[in-house]
């Protein structure tokens, strides 16, 4: 992307649980929508959720897949970082044990029984 310049609009409307974002010139009308933007230099954060949160999470889990599987450095290196965090926020230290990651979403899911992980 380098050079190119590219417009992101995400509409949204009271009522509506659908969410419309079109990139350049491609449309997409999503069902869950979460975003995240952190800027190091001046503090700004920007999160944003509409509607639907495990189509949200279900979007992030298929993105790392297909970062993985189609060798996105880039992308991979965003799920990785974030997976660390998500390890280092919740009490799970991949550098000190391993763990079974059937055991973290049951603990999970006992903390919040309306999110289901299976």
């Amino acid at each position: 992307m380098s050079g190119k310049k590219m417009t992101i609009t995400i509409e949204v409307e009271g009522g509506n649980p659908q969410a419309t974002i079109r990139c350049g010139d491609d449309l997409y009308v999503v069902d869950g929508l979460a975003l995240f933007a952190d800027s190091e230099a001046d503090g700004n954060l920007v999160t944003f959720y509409w509607n639907r949160p495990g189509i949200a999470a279900k979007a992030v889990v298929r993105g790392s897949a297909a970062a993985i599987d189609g060798g996105d450095e880039w992308a991979s290196q965003f799920y990785r970082a974030m997976l660390r965090g998500f390890c280092m926020a919740t009490g799970v230290r991949p550098e000190r044990k391993e763990v079974d990651p059937e055991d973290v979403l049951k603990r999970w899911e006992g903390e919040d029984p309306k999110i289901q992980f299976h």
